[in-house]
């Protein structure tokens, strides 16, 4: 992974995502800084279902898949400016689905807890992304106590 400090316009590019747009750029350029970007080939294995994970991921370019070995199915096909892992890194639970490279990806990745931090100042924001993740739980057919 790269450090992203080194790549121009990072807070802008996250300007691209749904869930981040309105955030004010100060508080993207410092979500940049805590951020790290990762290249992946096609068909690597980014996440692997039931594996403890801490890290929310988002697609800045290509296409990713996911697949559920317990519900037997894909599950999603998703592109740039998608979420993903952040059931694991939110609800403190293993990883609902595994997440495989279709194309060339690019994402960038943060722990979690410094994107809680980080958003602790704007509650609609953090409130779109955790009904996101429930919305997402309940589809993998669990029950969230």
């Amino acid at each position: 992974s790269e450090d992203l400090s080194m790549i121009p316009g990072v807070a802008e590019l996250l300007s691209n995502i749904p869930l981040l747009a309105e955030i004010p750029l100060d508080l993207r350029e410092e979500l940049s800084r805590q951020m790290s970007i990762r290249q992946l080939s096609p068909g690597t294995v980014l996440l692997e279902e039931g594996e403890e994970g801490h890290l929310i991921f988002f697609v800045l370019k290509g296409r990713v898949r996911l697949w559920s070995e317990a519900m037997e199915t894909w599950m999603a096909e998703l592109g740039p400016g998608s979420m993903l892992g952040e059931i694991g890194a939110l609800f403190g639970t293993p990883r609902t689905a595994s997440v495989k490279a279709m194309n060339q990806v690019r994402i960038v990745c943060i722990p979690g807890i410094d994107l809680l931090r980080t958003l602790g100042s704007l509650p609609r924001v953090l409130s779109k992304i955790y009904e996101l993740a429930r919305e997402r739980y309940l589809h993998t057919h669990r029950v969230i106590p």
